[in-house]
């Protein structure tokens, strides 16, 4: 008999969340916006099944969410690109009529690689010199998780190596950092350096760093001969072609 009224107890709680889950498991106050859904529970949520997005979406169209907040610079909505995720990842509701925080923490890996690897589809470019001669894509430096610091490896353009610890202006002038310099050491003068490259068959000394890696001979030797090879094999394919 007592298990009986343990079923029956659990069968009436089951009667009255379904038939009134307003009144019996109302976790909150809907924001101002969802108010008319205020006992209309089933309008978002499935039985056991918790928030469902097809039932978001099917008022709040993919393509148009976010479009009334849109100023003229501002980027294309990116909402469509989130079609299999779920709505709840970064939206939540029963806050309040006015709440803080309309959503949660938003996370990049909700979004496809194509929209990772492309910040610009989004986010507006920086408009300072430095970032305007930029073409990479921001998190070659930068993290989705922040902005600063950055992580930008020099050694992916110039090692500096024991014979290169310097100071930035040696080789950057006048805060540029998208040009250099090389005439900035006492070594280093423009006559020097251009008879030195011409009894090697260079002419074109106006990009030090895309044969010099380093103060290192071997990569400079390296390198060179990369071009070399690359430049030949060019012309050969050229008179093969013109033949």
């Amino acid at each position: 008999m007592k298990f009986f009224y343990i079923l029956l107890a659990i069968g009436c709680a089951i009667f009255l969340i379904i038939k009134f889950p307003h009144a019996t498991i109302n976790p909150g106050e809907l924001a101002e916006s969802h108010q008319k859904l205020n006992n209309e529970c089933l309008s978002c949520h499935k039985p056991f099944g918790g928030i469902a997005s097809e039932k978001c979406i099917s008022c709040h169209s993919l393509k148009d969410i976010g479009k009334n907040n849109l100023g003229k610079d501002t980027k294309p909505l990116f909402h469509q690109h989130l079609s299999n995720q779920k709505c709840s990842s970064c939206h939540s509701e029963h806050q309040g009529l006015i709440p803080e925080h309309h959503m949660g923490d938003f996370k990049h890996a909700l979004l496809s690689p194509t929209i990772v690897n492309n910040c610009i589809s989004c986010h507006q470019k920086p408009k300072d010199n430095f970032h305007k001669a930029i073409n990479d894509n921001c998190n070659k430096c930068h993290s989705t998780s922040k902005w600063m610091p950055s992580t930008f490896d020099h050694s992916a353009y110039f090692i500096l190596d024991q014979n290169h610890q310097t100071t930035c202006i040696t080789c950057h002038s006048n805060n540029n950092y998208n040009s250099f310099t090389c005439y900035g050491c006492h070594e280093h003068t423009e006559r020097k350096i251009i008879a030195e490259h011409r009894e090697e068959g260079i002419n074109n000394i106006s990009n030090c760093t895309s044969c010099h890696k380093s103060g290192n001979e071997n990569d400079i030797k390296s390198n060179y001969k990369r071009q070399n090879d690359k430049e030949r094999k060019s012309k050969d394919k050229k008179e093969k072609d013109d033949d």
